[in-house]
């Protein structure tokens, strides 16, 4: 089974670095559909000011979790298959949000969504 055949895969949950570390955070919700094609869709639909977020910092985090899902799927199929790619939630923090922790948790994410998708064989 591919991952393809599994969808859709909802609600798939990571949480990278911490909040009182010196790497940054990242805490994302994403579902993965079936679709005609690749994509990647900003679904955010909470910004939480209090952290310091705003939408500039929501999209930043959405690109960054689109790097991270595209990076792990290139390396585990050698192309990216027609999915969607739903990003649900974000974690914008004016200080703890970076590249790095966000693209990994959109790595985090696909490697689940991989899983569960190889589950379905046995």
């Amino acid at each position: 089974m591919t991952l393809v055949h599994a969808l859709p895969i909802r609600d798939l949950r990571s949480k990278v670095g911490n909040q009182t570390g010196c790497g940054g955070m990242a805490v994302i919700v994403v579902d993965f559909e079936p679709s005609a094609a690749f994509e990647v869709v900003d679904a955010v639909t909470e910004i939480r000011p209090n952290l310091g977020g705003d939408q500039e910092l929501v999209d930043f985090c959405v690109a960054n979790v689109a790097d991270g899902v595209r990076l792990e799927l290139l390396e585990h199929l050698g192309e990216l298959p027609a999915v969607r790619v739903v990003v649900r939630e974000v974690f914008p923090h004016a200080v703890d949000s970076n590249e790095s922790v966000n693209r990994r948790a959109g790595q985090d994410v696909t490697r689940q969504a991989l899983r569960l998708s190889l589950t379905d064989v046995w």
